[in-house]
């Protein structure tokens, strides 16, 4: 009597047991099955504690992507602005204002898609991307943006192709040719100088596959002479320009 009760209990507990792992595989897979809809906006998400020099823009009720490029001064793009001159962000829980300064060459067919902003207060604790001239020539490029996610940071591949434009692509290499979404404008595009990631380009729009002319080059003179205007204005530290700065992150 007593070897069949245990028998019976052993068997209840072992059928729990069993049916708790199954919903755990169960929810793993669903949870895999989120990411990968995910990814297929074209990149994966990460927390934006790990980059946290890029930044969710707000202007009006559209929102857009940024990044420092130092204490006091961010980069994006002229077209998230229009007629507005002023957004905000929030770091750590702060709301942070700040004043556009956009391109004066830029229209909405021009390539002269970029503007600074120069921002009330000091951001602290962030160690900003450091402005380059390079061109956007390397394998290795990566772009970032909040668009397609929203809350986190969506994280892109770019490589180079041979018409010198370059397509969003999987980790592992798998080309999938996905656009950027809304949102995403403005993010930086990033590559290495030597040992230190930076500063190349911003994201420009909304496309399947993301030519060199959509990608604000930061090579081009408009882009220093619009900084220069920004700095006579302003007395401001800037990444790779007045002050040397090294963002320790790596791709």
């Amino acid at each position: 009597m007593r070897e069949r009760l245990f028998s019976i209990l052993f068997s209840r507990l072992f059928s729990r047991l069993f049916f708790a792992i199954a919903a755990m595989v169960s929810f793993s897979v669903q949870r895999a099955t989120a990411d990968v809809t995910r990814l297929r906006s074209g990149g994966y998400s990460i927390s934006p504690h790990e980059r946290p020099a890029v930044l969710k823009i707000f202007i009006a009720q559209f929102s857009c992507t940024a990044s420092l490029i130092g204490p006091r001064l961010l980069i994006t793009t002229a077209h998230c602005f229009k007629s507005q001159t002023d957004g905000y962000f929030f770091y750590r829980t702060k709301k942070y204002n700040f004043h556009i300064y956009s391109a004066p060459e830029y229209t909405i067919d021009s390539p002269q898609d970029v503007a600074f902003g120069v921002i009330e207060r000091a951001v602290p604790n962030v160690e900003p991307y450091s402005l380059s001239r390079q061109k956007l020539e390397s394998h290795k490029v990566i772009s970032y943006g909040y668009g397609c996610s929203g809350t986190q940071l969506g994280v892109y591949y770019l490589s180079e192709k041979k018409d010198n434009g370059f397509d969003r692509t999987y980790i592992g290499n798998q080309s999938q040719n996905m656009s950027l979404c809304h949102g995403d404008s403005g993010g930086p595009v990033v590559a290495y100088q030597g040992d230190q990631l930076v500063l190349v380009g911003v994201n420009r729009a909304v496309i399947n596959s993301i030519h060199a002319s959509w990608v604000t080059m930061l090579a081009h003179d408009y882009v220093y002479d619009l900084l220069g205007n920004v700095l006579s204005k302003h007395s401001l530290d800037v990444c790779g320009v007045n002050t040397i700065c090294k963002n320790p992150m790596t791709l």
